[in-house]
């Protein structure tokens, strides 16, 4: 949560109230929420990055500290995490005003993730391939907290790649795995979409293969967007702007893709989503509850409809004086669709 908090401040403190973390709200957020734009999977047959070998187990003596089932140790630290950042969000979503808000922002401050950090590490240290291991890691991830004893405020890259690494070689064949699919698809870290491509095509788990695919395939859709964006500004304006969160070296890697060709990767992505795990379910049991097949219809219409440069679908309706139009009536001149409802 600690990114997450850092991200809310920076948008300002009238975004506070509305945000809440517990456990049940962290496992829905990893298959509903967007994230920031990722970077594409390997293409088929490319050799993946190899990850850095994390021991399975720590010596004896590190093991044989803990005298607390591992289990309700993972469940104490996820449960006083939630309760310190919710508590941490109260001060904002008690204020009365905009202004208290403003007020309370000068002086508040995140709980401190040092401790939570600790205490995740010590367990991978113990076992990194058990259930309650997987589950720190996923923690870890969420939190952007990498496994490295006493390591603290580490590059967010090298964080990540540590936590992949230990989900890569002890838990590729977890069921459970599916479940952070979502989020590293937004992960713009060729650790990430290395990982994905291997739980595409090894996991023993359709739903997984299915999950994974659908995530490779956002994130080539969101670095084919930002490639184009990043052309649109020019080479110097793209490093300044998307410098700061992936770095320059990332920046002028991105610049040498071709959008087009990006976009055709993402268009054949989606269609193999859809026709060899179309049917598999997302947010079952929700108001939300949709399909694979159907996300990639969704996202398909939009890639070939609604992108910029894309002529808009037809629209027919009826004016405010209730005359019958079409928005093709308008072809060739400037139109403002504004589009508005009531929830």
């Amino acid at each position: 949560m600690r990114a997450i908090a850092l991200i809310l401040l920076a948008a300002g403190p009238a975004l506070l109230p509305a945000c809440r973390s517990s456990g049940a709200d962290q496992a829905a957020a990893d298959t509903a929420a967007p994230q920031p734009s990722a970077q594409p999977p390997a293409p088929q047959g490319a050799v993946l990055p190899a990850m850095p070998v994390i021991p399975a187990k720590a010596p004896p003596a590190v093991a044989a500290a803990a005298t607390t089932p591992r289990a309700e140790r993972f469940a104490a630290l996820e449960k006083e995490h939630s309760e310190a950042m919710n508590a941490y969000f109260d001060l904002f979503r008690n204020a009365k005003s905009d202004a208290e808000m403003e007020e309370i922002a000068k002086t508040a401050k995140a709980p401190e993730t040092k401790g939570f950090a600790q205490r995740a590490r010590a367990l991978l240290e113990e076992d990194a391939t058990d259930l309650t291991a997987f589950q720190a890691a996923k923690w870890m991830l969420m939190n952007r907290i990498g496994p490295q004893a006493g390591a603290e405020d580490e590059p967010t890259e090298d964080a990540l790649t540590g936590v992949l690494a230990i989900l890569e070689q002890h838990h590729l064949e977890r069921a459970e795995l599916g479940d952070i699919a979502q989020t590293l698809g937004y992960e713009d870290a060729p650790a990430a979409q290395a990982l994905l491509e291997k739980m595409s095509t090894k996991s023993p788990h359709r739903e997984v293969r299915g999950k994974a695919l659908g995530s490779l395939a956002q994130a080539r859709k969101s670095q084919a967007e930002n490639v184009a964006q990043m052309q649109q500004l020019g080479a110097a304006k793209a490093r300044e702007e998307y410098g700061r969160w992936m770095g320059v070296g990332r920046v002028d890697e991105l610049l040498a893709k071709d959008p087009a060709a990006l976009e055709a990767e993402t268009v054949a992505l989606y269609e193999r989503l859809k026709a060899e795990y179309g049917d598999i379910k997302t947010m079952p049991g929700t108001p939300y509850e949709s399909t694979l097949g159907a996300q990639a219809d969704s996202t398909l219409f939009e890639i070939r409809n609604l992108a910029i440069g894309k002529t808009a679908p037809e629209i027919e309706g009826q004016d405010v004086d209730g005359v019958a139009f079409k928005l093709s009536d308008y072809r060739g001149k400037v139109v403002m669709l504004d589009f508005w409802g009531f929830w």
